[in-house]
């Protein structure tokens, strides 16, 4: 049981047919839910890191039926209206840099450890395997 809804179980099968199941990372709330028996834990949205070559990337996200971008946040998308994606998107260069910046709002995320998390990342089944 990884206490995915069935909404976010969808939207994670989503990011790996644009991305591939070797570049997506979940972190945050949701992996916390869905590798401990914290039920207690719950979270609305999915905080994902995707290593891709280019920004772009994650801009043809847009082009797929039921996703949408967030016109204030833009980092945040949504799934068929109901599931929020958080997708932090790590290029070479941002990798190099050591941090990500968003624009308009200027707030930075500090890159380190992103590679540890992608060496130790550990494989989830969604319910139906």
């Amino acid at each position: 049981m990884t206490g995915f809804t069935a909404g976010q179980e969808m939207a994670l099968r989503e990011i790996r047919a644009q991305f591939g199941r070797e570049r997506v990372v979940l972190i945050g709330g949701a992996a916390l839910g869905a590798l401990t028996t914290m039920s207690w834990r719950t979270t609305r949205d999915l905080d994902l890191v995707v290593w891709v070559d280019s920004q772009a990337a994650v801009e043809n996200l847009g082009a797929r039926p039921g996703w949408r971008r967030d016109a204030n946040v833009s980092h945040r998308w949504t799934w068929r209206g109901m599931t929020l994606v958080d997708i932090v998107a790590v290029t070479p260069d941002t990798l190099r840099a050591g941090s990500f910046g968003w624009a308009p709002s200027r707030a930075v995320l500090d890159l380190s450890g992103l590679e540890l998390a992608a060496a130790h990342a550990v494989e989830v089944q969604l319910s139906d395997g």
